[in-house]
């Protein structure tokens, strides 16, 4: 519990909790996979999915911020990887550059 309350502390940004439909596109394997957002932070995004990619990874993510919002696009990149279960992974993405405004839809749900 300490511990992870210290990581919580030395954390630059905030992660905010969310739900969130995202389509991860990898253009190295053509590969695409629905997921599943459940925080991100003005630099980052936490996702689960059935499958699971490779550390560093550069990905397109397509993020459906709210059901009166389109999608938006952003290039991202594999930071961690954890299997939560069999069938089931937690991953960590760097978001590459970010333009921030594009969230704010769903910071306004949020807030």
């Amino acid at each position: 519990m300490v511990l992870k309350l210290e990581k919580e502390k030395n954390r630059l940004f905030e992660r905010i909790p969310c739900n969130c439909d995202v389509e991860v596109y990898n253009p190295v394997m053509y590969l695409k996979v629905s997921a599943r957002a459940f925080n991100f932070s003005a630099e980052g995004l936490g996702i689960l999915s059935d499958r699971a990619f490779a550390l560093n990874d550069e990905l397109e993510v397509k993020i459906r911020l709210s059901d009166k919002q389109s999608h938006v696009s952003q290039k991202a990149k594999v930071v961690w990887v954890k299997q939560e279960i069999p069938g089931l992974w937690r991953m960590g993405l760097k978001l590459l550059n970010l333009k921030l405004l594009n969230f704010a839809p769903l910071m306004e749900e949020k807030g």
